[in-house]
């Protein structure tokens, strides 16, 4: 049922006048989560995968969604602790972890996150109107959470944000090596430029 309705109220938000804005939050929230956050409260991590595909799908299925709707949804099992540790954000689901680190927010707006091992995302969060049922004229305002590109980066170290450049540090990587020890001893460091 939420299902249904995250995706109706998707579809309404092509109908309605939307004015994207910067999220505002209290200043305690930006601080504490890195302006990652809606409504004060850190981003469910489940909410986050449910927007991140298998490797094998190649690409972005679903692009947004409505926080406000997500966070505490059975979609998301929001009655499950997440825990905040070492700017690591994780919960575990029957057996399953779910998790990310916000790396830093660029000029431009976009949250570039750390997923589990070698992968980054970056995201944007919108303020929009919405109308969740179509026979009513009530709108309000949501969060939408927007995956705007997403990457894989081998034998991934660590990496932080300058203005609108991303900077990754990482073991040099051996594709013709066994698995085991395709991640060499050399470091490099590179940086890309990161754009909307």
């Amino acid at each position: 049922m939420s299902r249904i309705f995250v995706s109706a109220v998707l579809v309404m938000m092509a109908s309605v006048p939307q004015a994207q804005a910067q999220t505002a939050l209290p200043t305690k929230s930006v601080e504490k989560f890195g302006g990652f956050s809606v409504n004060g409260e850190v981003i469910n991590p489940v909410c986050i995968s449910r927007m991140r595909p298998w490797q094998s799908d190649k690409d972005i299925i679903v692009k947004s969604i409505v926080l406000e709707e997500c966070q505490k949804s059975n979609w998301a099992f929001h009655e499950k602790p997440v825990d905040i540790k070492n700017g690591v954000v994780s919960t575990e689901v029957e057996g399953e972890s779910f998790g990310y680190k916000v790396i830093g927010k660029t000029s431009s707006g976009l949250f570039i996150v750390h997923h589990s091992g070698n992968e980054l995302a970056a995201y944007r969060i919108d303020e929009r109107q919405v109308r969740p049922d179509m026979l009513k004229p009530d709108a309000r305002k949501v969060h939408v959470l927007t995956l705007v590109s997403d990457t894989f980066v081998p034998c991934f170290k660590n990496a932080r944000i300058d203005g609108d450049t991303l900077h990754v540090e990482k073991n040099a990587f051996d594709h013709k090596a066994p698995r085991a020890s395709q991640c060499k001893p050399e470091v490099e460091k590179m940086e890309y430029k990161i754009t909307q």
